[in-house]
């Protein structure tokens, strides 16, 4: 008997509503099925060899607070193949709903994760097989805050890719039972690196604390954990009942998208309505929670909150009266009504309400008073291949009122179905690609090849798609622009082999003329008056100041007229509003009045080095604590000294830094600007000193003589000293197009050392300069060559699909030839200015 046999469904529908009170009513009414849902496949290695014993999770509701979580689990037996049997009451989509990934562990292989979406949802019959690929060579040093190797830290969670990104079941994790050794390091040979997204390590003394990986397909095998600092943090429950303040379940995460630790945790209000975490990592959070049974009340959760090393921070959650809101979802152009569809409706700070359409299409939902939005989540059976109608979504107000605000129609569109296939280069099929079709700028329909490259998705009615792209749904996601090579039947062709079809690349030796770029002038160090600006202090000279103490330090210079001084103003500093951006302003521009400066410049820094400086406070150390210097020396290739190289300290983010990207913006070998770097040029003799807190740390360095990246052993007395290896080169020609405006760039990512994230290096040649001479770019290393577009605006962007990748070398020169725009390539760049209002 087939799994569709087991589960008949009726055709009645009423309406639910899944919301902070939970499941108010079922879903879709349904008669009980004659037995559990089966999902079955085979596990094999590699070679595609069965793997006996490999043990099978599929997790389905994660664990709530005082309650189990829902798994199943099975064995593969002497054939590779398992059963999972599934209770038909465990497949609600709850608030604690988790995706259906079947997850495959056997000792000697990585780990395999495959989707049971169809199978468990909608009874498909088709096996869900799972590969276990080859143990990798990952590994991680975990380090306590003060930079100290930290052996027993348990691995307590990560996530890890399959399609999205998700945590797999506590019986995962307790079966590979790691923990770091006497050295503080610990292996993870489960784990593909190009999948691993983050990882979770507690202590007692840190809490659960976890790091965002690299998500490259190319990622480091080797990683650098370090706990961050810790507070207390507690939550407060305000306004209702008793009863409804006790027994909210809350979520505590980061706000953050860069790669320092984070503190994570789930706390469950007491009777007095309140829930403290004792040791919680410093940084910036926010708060998602549901309630036991709160009926017409919503918590107003807090926007941000902040939690600083040794202080309590005290997170205020508000139980508010709700309002209702009612909503539709219809075919569109017609009044026919769409019962069972799943909606999201958004409210109050990142809190939703899940609520299913009745019969009639209508839905719903208690919500805070203010700015709401609905989504169309689910689609119901019978409109499975129509399509959501996009719009702009604008949000609805909904007042404080006994009648329900009226949210706009939700739009589903009938669909065509399209087949195709996909080739690469060579036209061979490319297989677990993902294509998407455009309209517009809209993405309107995709799906996953098969082994021959087929593929079939829908359209909406009456469009026809104007573009194709194609990503790898395995390591790298880049979205390459598809060549539609037939119309009928539709062939798309993809280029997977890092140069564009239509580019030349060639090497030669570099002239003796070209292989030293001009001098740079000195950038950073020595002389120049610098003030930072933090949240909370200023510094300058050395230590902290007022607005006198910064007037004293600038006057102590002399000859001020042959010198510029720098305002540095932390995003601390500027938080909430711009007016202490225009009030240090103003004071600059008197001071370069009153002292005679040749010019006073400010300017706004980034997340890292903003970090460093706005955890202070007025009568803090300075410099702070656990600060160090670290000094080393560069030598060009002959060995002699390398007077005036610019040394660029790189460290890892700051816990709780938002959006971090750490660029470094090259010009003629030197660093013409860059927000998150600490420069300081060396002296006759070659050296140099920096100050940090970091336990890991690596230098980037620049110099007419050359280029070279060293990590902390570079540092020392006894340390080697940095020698620099001779610029490559590259010259690169884009023909011209009547209707494009374009111009070039190289990029490349730099890594001075392995536990630290990538630094990444872009030198731009003019606007309309479609020919260049990049006379130093790093050597050794994978470069990027990109071809980009302009818009009338003077905005610019990189070209989807027309960047050659080429190996540099020192002395060296590669020449890029980009030859005319292929129809492909111009269908594109229309595509992507007219998505910037071009």
């Amino acid at each position: 008997m087939t799994n569709l046999e087991q589960r008949r469904w009726t055709a009645a529908a009423v309406v639910v509503s899944l919301s902070v009170a939970g499941l108010v009513n079922a879903a879709e009414e349904r008669e009980a099925p004659l037995g559990p849902i089966v999902v079955r496949g085979t596990v094999t290695d590699e070679s595609g060899e069965p793997v006996a014993g490999a043990k099978v999770w599929l997790l389905l509701r994660y664990a709530l607070a005082g309650q189990e979580p829902w798994v199943v689990t099975a064995e593969a037996d002497e054939r590779g193949e398992y059963k999972l049997e599934v209770d038909p009451a465990w497949t609600a989509r709850e608030a604690s709903y988790a995706p259906r990934a079947v997850w495959c562990f056997a000792p000697g292989h990585a780990l395999g994760v495959a989707n049971a979406n169809r199978q468990v949802d909608d009874a498909a019959d088709e096996p869900v097989d799972v590969r276990l690929g080859p143990e990798s060579e990952v590994t991680i040093k975990v380090l306590n805050s003060q930079g100290e190797p930290v052996a027993g830290a348990p691995l307590t969670s990560f996530y890890y890719l399959n399609g999205g990104y998700q945590p797999p079941p506590e019986a995962v994790i307790k079966s590979l039972a790691l923990a770091t050794d006497d050295s503080g390091q610990v292996a993870l040979p489960f784990a593909d690196p190009s999948k691993l997204y983050s990882v979770q390590f507690s202590l007692p003394k840190y809490g659960d604390q976890y790091l965002q990986l690299s998500r490259q397909p190319d990622a480091q095998t080797s990683h650098t954990f370090r706990f961050v600092r810790t507070g207390t943090l507690t939550l407060k429950v305000e306004g209702g009942e008793p009863a409804n303040r006790a027994g909210i379940a809350a979520s505590v995460v980061g706000d953050s998208y860069g790669p320092g630790a984070q503190g994570r945790a789930q706390l469950t209000t007491n009777d007095e309505g309140s829930a403290t975490a004792e040791t919680f990592a410093e940084g910036r959070y926010r708060i998602y929670c549901r309630g036991a049974d709160l009926g017409r009340l919503r918590p107003r959760l807090p926007k941000e909150i902040i939690v600083r090393a040794g202080e309590t921070t005290v997170a205020t959650i508000t139980l508010e009266p709700t309002v209702e809101v009612r909503g539709r979802v219809v075919a569109e152009g017609t009044d026919t009504p769409v019962a069972g569809a799943t909606v999201s409706v958004q409210h109050g700070n990142a809190q939703s309400e899940r609520v299913t359409t009745d019969a009639q299409g209508w839905y719903t939902a208690q919500v805070l008073a203010g700015p709401v939005r609905s989504y169309l989540n689910t689609i119901p059976k019978g409109f499975q291949d129509w399509s959501r109608v996009s719009t702009d979504n604008q949000p609805t107000e909904a007042a404080a009122s006994d009648k329900p605000t009226r949210l706009p129609d939700l739009l589903l569109r009938e669909t065509v179905k399209l087949a195709g296939r996909l080739v690469d280069q060579d036209d061979r099929p490319l297989e677990n690609y993902r294509v998407m079709a455009y309209v517009g700028n809209r993405t309107q329909g995709g799906a996953a090849t098969d082994p021959a490259g087929g593929f079939e998705f829908s359209l909406p009615s009456g469009q026809q798609a104007e573009r194709y792209t194609a990503y790898s749904q395995e390591g790298n996601r880049a979205r390459h622009p598809a060549e539609i090579v037939n119309e009928q039947p539709l062939l798309l062709r993809i280029n997977t082999s890092g140069v564009p079809t239509n580019v030349e690349i060639t090497t030669s030796p570099t002239p003796p003329d070209k292989l030293r770029p001009p001098t740079p002038p000195a950038a950073g160090g020595g002389d120049r008056p610098v003030i930072i600006v933090a949240e909370n202090v200023m510094i300058a000279g050395g230590k902290m100041v007022d607005l006198f103490g910064a007037q004293e330090y600038l006057e102590s210079f002399e000859n001020p007229a042959a010198l510029t001084a720098e305002l540095l103003l932390t995003q601390g500093s500027l938080r909430g509003d711009n007016e202490r951006y225009e009030e240090m302003r103003l004071w600059s521009s008197a001071m370069r009045e009153i002292i005679g400066f040749r010019s006073v410049i400010t300017n706004i820094v980034g997340s890292r080095v903003s970090g460093r400086y706005d955890s202070l406070q007025l009568g803090d150390r300075w410099p702070p604590e656990g600060t160090r210097e670290v000094a080393g020396r560069v030598v060009n290739a002959a060995g002699e000294p390398a007077p005036g190289a610019q040394v660029v300290l790189v460290e890892p983010a700051p816990a709780g830094a938002r959006f971090y990207y750490h660029a470094l913006y090259l010009t003629d070998g030197s660093a013409r600007r860059t927000d998150e770097d600490v420069i300081v040029n060396t002296d006759e003799e070659g050296r140099f000193v920096h100050q940090t807190a970091a336990g890991e740390f690596g230098f980037i360095v620049m110099h007419p003589d050359g280029f070279a990246m060293a990590g902390p052993d570079a540092a020392g007395a006894d340390a080697e000293p940095i020698a620099l290896q001779p610029w490559a080169r590259v010259t690169a020609r884009a023909v011209p197009d009547q209707a494009i405006k374009q111009h070039l760039s190289v990029s490349c990512r730099l890594r001075p050392s392995p536990g630290l994230g990538d630094v990444y290096a872009r030198m731009n040649s003019p606007q309309g300069d479609v020919e260049h001479d990049f006379i130093a770019v790093p050597p050794g290393l994978k470069v990027g060559v990109q071809r980009n577009i302009e818009g009338e605006s003077g905005i610019s962007t990189s070209l989807n699909g027309a960047s050659a990748s080429v190996e540099t070398k020192p002395g060296e020169t590669v020449h890029v030839e980009f030859g005319p725009l292929t129809k492909t390539q111009r269908a594109t760049a229309e595509a992507q200015l007219k998505q910037w209002g071009e």
